[in-house]
């Protein structure tokens, strides 16, 4: 942030610096090793862990490092949370991408999507890179970019592209609506969102 940089040892330390001189405001140690990239969202720094316990996302009180509240994910964090209004949305090694409310560590959803990479928010979607969710294979040739369509943080149409086709489009895989399963809309020439 602006007076404050958040650093991660992979051994399981988490350090508080400032910003103005480098000082060190606070360090906490974590029970298992530090995962992830933090993330500084006004006063609140969040990190992940992974440790004999499993793996949590952790939150604490910037200027000091109190811990406010820790969950549990089904795996380590992967890259940063992405914060979007009072919501922290993120990605785990699993391929799950969960919603969590910033103050209280609740869970909104979480879902496993085939995730692999951490979520990119434009404010009314998120923006995951995805495994096909028929194929099961990870492989580049049938990853492809997930769209969530928020509605007060709730999923409410994920629309799966496929990968790059000819003069930067995208097949598109499969369309998904909340409660109806794969509806399996195949198309062609959807243009890669912000391109």
């Amino acid at each position: 942030s602006g007076r404050t940089l958040a650093i991660a040892t992979e051994p399981g330390t988490l350090f508080v610096l400032s910003t103005f001189d480098g000082a060190m405001l606070w360090s906490q140690r974590f029970e298992g090793r530090s995962v992830g990239t933090p993330l500084i969202v006004e006063e609140v720094v969040y990190a992940g862990s992974h440790g004999p316990r499993g793996s949590h996302l952790i939150a604490a009180d910037l200027a000091n490092g109190h811990p406010r509240w820790e969950i549990p994910l089904d795996g380590p964090l992967l890259g940063s949370p992405s914060p979007v209004g009072d919501l922290i949305y993120l990605t785990t090694r699993e391929g799950s991408v969960y919603c969590i409310e910033a103050d209280t560590g609740a869970e909104r959803w979480s879902e496993p999507l085939g995730a692999w990479s951490p979520p990119r928010p434009d404010g009314a979607r998120i923006y995951v890179a995805c495994r096909n969710p028929w194929s099961g294979d990870e492989s580049p040739a049938t990853a492809g970019l997930l769209r969530i369509t928020l509605s007060a943080g709730l999923p409410f149409e994920r629309t799966v592209w496929g990968p790059r086709e000819r003069g930067g489009h995208v097949r598109l895989v499969s369309r998904l609506s909340v409660g109806l399963g794969f509806s399996g809309v195949p198309a062609a020439g959807y243009p890669l969102p912000g391109e």
